[in-house]
Formats: C-alpha cells, sequence, structure tokens
C-alpha cells in the first residue's frame, strides 16, 4: 500500500475486542473514528487481499464481496465515491476506515467512547487457544462432522435484534470457518451426513417456514419442496375462522430422515397472514409431507385438520 502519514491532529485510541484490550488502536480524527481494517476483519473471519498494482483491497466476508478502490487520490467503494467523514485513511501501510464502514463491512457492534477514548468492539464468536468461543467466552462444543472434519454449525444474530440478521456459520476444530448463510429469521436446523438443513421463516405475521438444505463443505444452498408451499404450519381453529398457532409450533416438529424431511406444509395461497383465507385449499394441501433431500417433488403422507 502507498504511505501516508496522518496529521499530527490525529489521536489514537485503544480498540477493546470483545472484552480485550491492547492488540488493536483506532485512529479519530476529526471527529471520525477510524479502525485498522486487516486487523479487524482477521478478528471477523472476513478475507482480504491488496492488489497494488490496481491500488484495490478486496474484501470478502463469505457472503459478498466489496472493493476499495484508490484512484488518483480519491478512494471508492463498488465504484461509489467516498468522501467526507466516510474517506479511509492509510498509515504504516495499513488501511484504516470510518468506524460506521465498518460495522457494515464487518457486521460487527461498535462503539466509541469519546469521554474515556476507549472503543468497543465484539464480535458472536471467536476462536482462540484452539477453541471456539462465544464472545462472553462460553466454549462450543464441535458436535458433527463434515468434509472429515469436526464441525459445529450455529446460528448468529448480528444487527439490532429487530433489524438483524441471522447467519448460519460452520465453525471447525481447526479454527476454520465457513459463513453458509444469511436470511431474516432462522427458526431451527438439523445436521445430516454433512448438510445442515434448516427453516427460514417467511416475512408477515404467523409461523410460516420454508426449508433449506446448505452443503457445508461448499456452501451450496438449495430449497426443499414446493416454493409455492409454506411448511412447519400448526393450523387451529380460534372461534368462527383458522388461524395459525404461534404456540403450537415447536421447534422440533420436524425430522430429516434418509428419504427427507418429514414436516407439516400447506399451500401459501390457502393462507392470509395469521389466518386461513380459503378453507378448501386448507383442506386439500394442509398435511404432512416428505421433501425428497435432493430436491424432487413432495409427497403428502397424511391429511391433516385442525
Amino acid at each position: 500500500m502507498p504511505q501516508i502519514t496522518l496529521a499530527a491532529s490525529t489521536e489514537s485510541y485503544p480498540i477493546s475486542f470483545n472484552g480485550e484490550t491492547g492488540k488493536l488502536t483506532a485512529f479519530i480524527k476529526n471527529d471520525t473514528a477510524y479502525l485498522p481494517l486487516r486487523d479487524i476483519i482477521g478478528l471477523c473471519f472476513v478475507e482480504i487481499n491488496w492488489d497494488n498494482v490496481n491500488k484495490q483491497a478486496n474484501v470478502n466476508t463469505g457472503l459478498d464481496s466489496t472493493v476499495f478502490s484508490l484512484k488518483n487520490g480519491v478512494w471508492y467503494i463498488n465504484g461509489q465515491e467516498m468522501s467526507g467523514g466516510r474517506t479511509p485513511l492509510i498509515y504504516n501501510n495499513q488501511l484504516y476506515l470510518p468506524l460506521y464502514v465498518m460495522t457494515e463491512l464487518c457486521e460487527v457492534k461498535a462503539y466509541w467512547y469519546s469521554g474515556d477514548k476507549q472503543i468497543e468492539v465484539s464480535f458472536p464468536v471467536v476462536y482462540t487457544n484452539g477453541q471456539w468461543q462465544y464472545s462472553d467466552g462460553t466454549a462450543i462444543e464441535l458436535l458433527e462432522q463434515a468434509d472429515g472434519k469436526d464441525v459445529c454449525c450455529t446460528v448468529l444474530r448480528q444487527g439490532e435484534p429487530t433489524m438483524g440478521c441471522d447467519y448460519l456459520w460452520a465453525l471447525y476444530a481447526n479454527g476454520e470457518y465457513r459463513r453458509l448463510i444469511s436470511e431474516w429469521n432462522i427458526a431451527d436446523w438439523q445436521i445430516r451426513d454433512g448438510v445442515c438443513y434448516y427453516l427460514a421463516k417467511q416475512m408477515g405475521f404467523g409461523d410460516k417456514f420454508r426449508v433449506y438444505a446448505v452443503d457445508l463443505t461448499d456452501g451450496t444452498k438449495k430449497q426443499l419442496g414446493n416454493p409455492e408451499y409454506v411448511y412447519h404450519i400448526t393450523i387451529k381453529k380460534a372461534g368462527s375462522m383458522f388461524g395459525l398457532s404461534n404456540n403450537g409450533n415447536q421447534s422440533k416438529d420436524w425430522q430429516v430422515t434418509d428419504e427427507g424431511v418429514l414436516i407439516n406444509g400447506i399451500s401459501e395461497a390457502a393462507l392470509s397472514d395469521e389466518v386461513v383465507a380459503d378453507e378448501e385449499l386448507m383442506r386439500q394441501t394442509y398435511g404432512r409431507y416428505l421433501l425428497p433431500l435432493d430436491g424432487g417433488e413432495q409427497t403428502m403422507l397424511e391429511a391433516l385438520s385442525e
């Protein structure tokens, strides 16, 4: 990277990462906090490659890529000019990004306490001393095998509780990791023969889910069942109408077998938000289904009623 020295007015602040202080330092310039890109992403399981010929940094989060490029002294992010407080800094051959850009890029939580001259950065999991741990120090047990390696699948919510996103991770015993998928809400998951099957909640009211399978070795994702159906459904009679029961949908009311996924399902066209809009279609399609693991056509094993 090109050598650029920060202005003398720049202050340095220690960074506390998951409660540990002393490894990283941030800079404050013009009331903007800057964090070291390479160091932070190294702790957050994000890859970076610097192309010195084209003067650009390629950041890969496992789900998508972001390109920071320097052209004629102007910084760009994915081709869009970065200006004002969004402009990166280079110091001692390291690229520093504004705090809020870093939080969006690495999906970390970061807080700047200007009075205490302290920046706190937290990530849900870390690999330290040969052990995966949650940020509170609780060890993560590796229970499954995929591609000959011990692995644990875990869902981590990042961002705000109501606006965040669920990420499904595969954490390996040797410190390797793979961020497999992101969904608005992952309700439950099961692992079988190196594949993680999970339920993704659909937007709207009521418990409505779709079923997906993701390979733990290469991250390949496919949807199981009929894309016009929703699953993990429990329907109850409530007065004069049928409605989806939030309380009746137990998280383990589905099973992955050699033949396929066993789960309750219904045509989504029979529903309107949390109630049944078409009772005839409900009775025709509401049942216990077998969803083939290869993504083939589903089979109703048993018709269900209220």
